[in-house]
């Protein structure tokens, strides 16, 4: 059911990326920040970002429809701005609003929802 969801997912938003079943390994200094449960979404970290500016290590991301996906999934949360991908690192930089309710979770679903995997998540600045 979600390998089909997220073919849809990909006809919609016209990306030409594989999306398939995938694991989410993000993690950070202080462990696993989402953990793959039976359908591959990642159970929810309720760990709210406290950082204003955030660099998220993606892996699977080859084309340009690809970026854009994961920043329209980014953009969507409340409090998100400014996604801007480092081609060459897999890196898309995001901007957090101050006090928004933005949580580790939240990232690595709006990233799986657009079909790649959420290596690690780095807080540039608070």
């Amino acid at each position: 059911m979600m390998i089909h969801m997220l073919s849809l997912l990909c006809l919609l938003f016209a990306v030409s990326c594989s999306a398939s079943k995938q694991t989410i390994e993000t993690a950070d200094a202080h462990g696993a920040a989402a953990r793959e449960i039976g359908d591959g979404l990642p159970q929810d970290d309720p760990s709210l970002i406290t950082a204003t500016s955030l660099a998220l290590h993606i892996r699977g991301m080859s084309c340009p429809k690809c970026v854009t996906n994961a920043e329209i999934q980014l953009e969507r949360l409340p409090g998100v701005s400014g996604a801007m991908l480092d081609m060459g690192g897999g890196t898309l930089r995001i901007k957090v609003k101050p006090g928004a309710p933005v949580t580790r979770g939240n990232l690595a679903r709006a990233i799986w929802v657009a079909g790649f995997t959420l290596v690690e998540i780095e807080e540039l600045s608070s």
